[in-house]
């Protein structure tokens, strides 16, 4: 997972993407350098504000950098965690980041996967997509949470070709956020606080026509799994993956990937991305994402 086996342009992309979705969802952002950037979406979690490095210039003080990135959030009065490229993480800036009481507490897998690996079918028998979605398509122009949280088996809906039960079908969730948040706040162990900021900023995302798509998945007339798809030019990012705890284990995470893979094809993307924790890995190996690169993930212990 170095810069060897991919190209720069690949690279890039994910990189614009990450900023895209990160900058559409945060009340917030400062770009302490063009390769260091802080998010802050006021949503009171750890994990849903971030401090991010992508590239280290060896012409520029690292730590300096840090504590900058630092001092931004420490005026938010909000917590906050911080993403570094595993490769660059050398001792200096972990002892900087020790010293301010923050410790890698969790890795996340940037992976992608090309258009010609999208799924062909379009699931089509039992899929809602609304008049609006067909239609309107807004100005064209990034991990809250683990994106991985899919409760699925090796034996998923989407290795069945996509038959869905006549209950089960998929909608596009933009005009009713509060479907597409039900989810996630089983799914990330989190709170209806947490949740409905989180809502918030994805409504304040959707109100200022970024271009972020959200699809649920509904089962036993309720929905039961969501997820969020990015949309900047010709690449995509997919975030907020989660299916309900009494639901995992039954492949509707893997359909409804399947599914937004489906759509973002049909708007010419070149290329999706995602960030996964180690236990997402195998899944979306299946589904045939690449692994990029690293992310090593510092979190603040509490004094």
């Amino acid at each position: 997972m170095n810069d060897k086996n991919h190209t720069p342009s690949l690279f890039s992309s994910y990189y614009q993407i990450e900023n895209y979705f990160f900058t559409a969802i945060s009340q917030r952002y400062y770009y302490v350098t063009d390769d260091v950037c802080a998010y802050f979406t006021g949503v009171e979690s750890s994990g849903l504000n971030f401090l991010i490095v992508n590239k280290k210039n060896c012409h520029i003080d690292i730590e300096a950098v840090l504590q900058r990135g630092i001092h931004f959030f420490h005026t938010t009065e909000c917590p906050f965690n911080i993403m570094i490229r595993s490769e660059l993480i050398d001792t200096k800036i972990k002892n900087k980041l020790n010293n301010e009481n923050f410790h890698i507490d969790d890795t996340s897998t940037v992976m992608q996967l090309n258009r010609e690996d999208f799924p062909s079918s379009n699931l089509r028998n039992n899929v809602i997509y609304p008049q609006s979605l067909k239609l309107q398509h807004r100005d064209q122009g990034g991990r809250p949470m683990s994106v991985d949280i899919l409760g699925d088996s090796a034996n998923t809906r989407s290795q069945q070709h996509g038959g869905f039960k006549d209950e089960e079908y998929i909608q596009c969730t933009d005009s009713c956020l509060i479907d597409w948040v039900t989810p996630l706040e089983s799914a990330f162990s989190s709170t209806p606080t947490v949740m409905n900021q989180y809502q918030a900023r994805h409504q304040a995302a959707i109100d200022t026509k970024k271009d972020l798509v959200h699809f649920s998945l509904y089962a036993k007339q309720q929905p039961v799994c969501s997820l969020t798809l990015s949309i900047q030019k010709n690449i995509a990012r997919l975030d907020d993956i989660g299916t309900k705890v009494e639901f995992q284990g039954q492949g509707y995470a893997s359909a409804l990937i399947q599914h937004a893979l489906c759509y973002a094809k049909s708007r010419n993307i070149a290329h999706c991305f995602l960030d996964a924790s180690n236990e997402g890995l195998s899944l979306y190996k299946r589904i045939g994402f690449s692994a990029l690169f690293e992310y090593s993930i510092f979190h603040r212990q509490q004094c």
